[in-house]
């Protein structure tokens, strides 16, 4: 399923980031692909602040990277909780990194300030997943 996305010369709209924005009220006909050949990197977090949010590393978040998502999932209150991300955020995108049909690929989450899982397109994938990066969206 992952693997079915829309390639664009110069890019691509997959399909998790595109839920995930949504989420935000970002329609996916309000954007041309949220990852750049060109730049070698996602650019969703772009289109999320020019829609008025923030997006932002949390910092030692390095620590739960190559954790399997479903190992993470059970810490994840102890980092969202501390206080310090809590306060603003409206919820935290998790990047995860695994393969389906021997095939190496990325898959974006969104979890809530709670750790519940908000947006998910592919939980069969994501269990398995190791975690990449964590980043806290909030309101400009």
């Amino acid at each position: 399923m992952l693997l079915q996305h829309q390639q664009y010369k110069g890019g691509r709209k997959t399909v998790c980031v595109s839920a995930v924005l949504a989420y935000f009220g970002i329609a996916p006909s309000d954007y041309r692909y949220s990852y750049s050949e060109r730049r070698g990197k996602n650019i969703w977090p772009d289109h999320l602040y020019r829609k008025g949010y923030s997006s932002r590393l949390i910092k030692g978040s390095g620590k739960y990277k190559g954790k399997t998502f479903a190992s993470f999932k059970r810490e994840v209150r102890s980092i969202f909780l501390d206080g310090k991300h809590e306060r603003a955020a409206l919820g935290y995108a998790v990047s995860v990194l695994g393969k389906e049909n021997g095939k190496l690929i990325g898959h974006l989450m969104l979890l809530g300030t709670d750790g519940q899982e908000l947006v998910d397109t592919a939980p069969e994938f994501t269990a398995a997943a190791r975690v990449m990066c964590i980043r806290v969206i909030r309101r400009r």
